[in-house]
């Protein structure tokens, strides 16, 4: 039995890989964790409304998402203001 091995430089993964360095990779980041950030206000303003007893309109009406942005600034926040 003799085993032999080749290496195959295949030039598709490199590209890959290029691609995901890319302004493309980053848009799709921001609207991933924007989703994300969407969801968790949901399930904010129902936790809140549940324990405080205040309508959720009101709660949902003062709870603000904060979006990431597809360049620098990759953060999203949920952030509630109320008088």
């Amino acid at each position: 039995m003799q085993v032999t091995a080749q290496l195959d430089r295949n030039s598709e993964i490199f590209t890959f890989l290029r691609k995901l360095e890319g302004p493309t990779i980053q848009r799709a980041a921001a609207q991933g964790l924007n989703e994300h950030a969407d969801e968790q206000r949901r399930q904010a303003v129902t936790t809140m409304s549940a324990k405080t007893g205040l309508p959720k309109g009101r709660v949902s009406g003062v709870t603000k998402v904060i979006r990431a942005g597809g360049g620098s600034s990759m953060t999203a926040m949920v952030r509630v203001a109320d008088r």
